[in-house]
């Protein structure tokens, strides 16, 4: 198996695209509340990487946590609708 960082930036865009198709298809609902988790349960950090990193030769902007306020009743009920 090839190293991570020896894909090019269209090899992982290929392989997401794959990925959230093989997603939608099957019967649990993440892809389709995603949205809505990442509005109300997370905040989007901005990348901090060198231009040398790996991330950053495959176009990441950053990365969403969640909130450090986030009560676990909204937490469940983002994630379990």
């Amino acid at each position: 198996m090839p190293l991570i960082d020896s894909f090019k930036p269209e090899d992982w865009k290929r392989a997401v695209s794959s990925s959230n198709q093989t997603a939608m298809r099957k019967r649990h609902k993440y892809p389709r509340y995603e949205g809505s988790f990442l509005a109300n349960c997370c905040t989007f950090q901005q990348a901090v990487c060198k231009t040398s990193c790996f991330c950053s030769k495959v176009g990441c902007k950053g990365i969403w946590t969640l909130r450090p306020n986030l009560e676990f009743e909204l937490f469940l009920l983002r994630t379990e609708n």
